[in-house]
């Protein structure tokens, strides 16, 4: 059976899964790849950050830096709902008003990124025409080159030409590569009144994705579907973004951060729904993106995904990617259901994550 990474790929970009030589035709190969992508210094406002600062380097009260007061949550926790001002009050009437998807504009693929992905539709495709439509956007250019002299692709020399770099890095790592550009230009099409809201989209997506793949090592979930289910799930914060840079455009008008927190919990996944079914996602991931919060069935087929991707959620709260909740992440329904209550590498997994985790989003 199709991993979901697979459906992904067939859906969208064909069922080819051809690589090429830098002779410019194609061969299989059945490697796929990871992705690292420098995010910033800090995840989330001064205030919240300072948390994460102090418990990353492992110094804050207790033995180790998931250790919180008290007994801690053990499921998905929703954040309370802030004191909104009137003009808040209006835009969360407007988001929910268009959970729909009426009259809403869905983010689409960048030109040069679905320009790639439909020429790699073809098995015959040539890693010359790939480099040719990849030159014409230096940020993916840019992306390509850095990932193929990344040490995971490290050869004996450096490149810099982007047909070798084509070929280097192969079909899956460049079509994972696509996804991941594309949605930072979603993230980042136009600039609010205060651009830290986009900066903590882009930065909690991405952290989201190193530690589903990290957790792959317990879970044995294919670590490319971890890593996309990872980057997609919140992928509704979008929609929410952009809206609220609309509304600060129109009203003059500057949200502040548990407002947005809160207006995406409320609506990421309705919105993440929505982008899901645009793009035409396969069904798991959609299903995924859109009720990813509750706790999954004995019978269902992506029990172990779900609970996955809540741990995640879980500590990306704990390091304050998301808004702080006292978690209990050893005693958590989902660390209980993946078996890692008790298991000591667990525990030497999250208490490495942190310096892991800021230097994998620095390559």
């Amino acid at each position: 059976m199709a991993s979901i990474f697979e459906k992904i790929w067939n859906r969208l970009f064909g069922a080819s899964s051809a690589e090429q030589s830098a002779d410019g035709h194609a061969h299989e190969s059945g490697g796929v790849a990871t992705l690292s992508e420098s995010v910033g210094d800090s995840p989330r406002s001064e205030s919240s950050s300072s948390v994460a600062d102090t418990d990353r380097d492992g110094s804050s009260s207790g033995e180790h830096w998931w250790q919180v007061d008290g007994v801690g949550e053990t499921s998905l926790v929703v954040p309370p709902r802030p004191e909104l001002e009137g003009v808040a009050v209006a835009m969360e009437n407007i988001l929910v008003n268009q959970l729909d998807g009426h009259d809403l504009a869905l983010p689409p693929l960048p030109e040069v990124a679905e320009g790639v992905l439909r020429q790699m539709r073809s098995s015959d495709y040539r890693v010359d025409k790939i480099a040719d439509a990849i030159g014409g956007d230096p940020v993916i250019s840019a992306a390509v080159l850095r990932m193929s002299n990344s040490p995971i692709y490290g050869g004996v020399s450096k490149i810099t030409s982007l047909t070798a770099a084509v070929a280097r890095i192969g079909a899956n790592a460049l079509k994972t590569l696509m996804m991941h550009q594309s949605l930072r230009a979603a993230v980042f099409r136009k600039k609010g009144k205060d651009p830290q809201l986009g900066q903590m989209v882009w930065q909690r997506a991405v952290a989201g994705a190193h530690i589903m793949r990290g957790l792959c090592r317990f879970t044995h979930v294919d670590e490319e579907e971890a890593f996309l289910i990872g980057l997609m799930h919140d992928i509704g914060n979008v929609i929410v973004l952009r809206e609220v840079q609309k509304q600060e455009t129109m009203l003059q008008y500057v949200i502040d951060v548990p407002t947005f927190d809160y207006l995406c919990d409320e609506c990421h996944q309705e919105f993440g729904e929505l982008i899901a079914e645009a793009w035409q996602l396969p069904d798991e991931l959609t299903t995924l993106i859109a009720d990813h919060h509750r706790e999954p069935d004995d019978d269902d087929p992506l029990r172990v995904q779900r609970y996955q991707l809540q741990l995640t959620d879980m500590i990306l709260s704990l390091l304050s990617y998301s808004p702080r909740i006292e978690y209990n992440l050893p005693g958590s329904n989902a660390a209980r259901e993946l078996g890692l209550s008790a298991n000591d590498e667990f525990v030497v997994y999250l208490d490495r994550l942190p310096s892991d985790l800021d230097s994998s989003m620095q390559l």
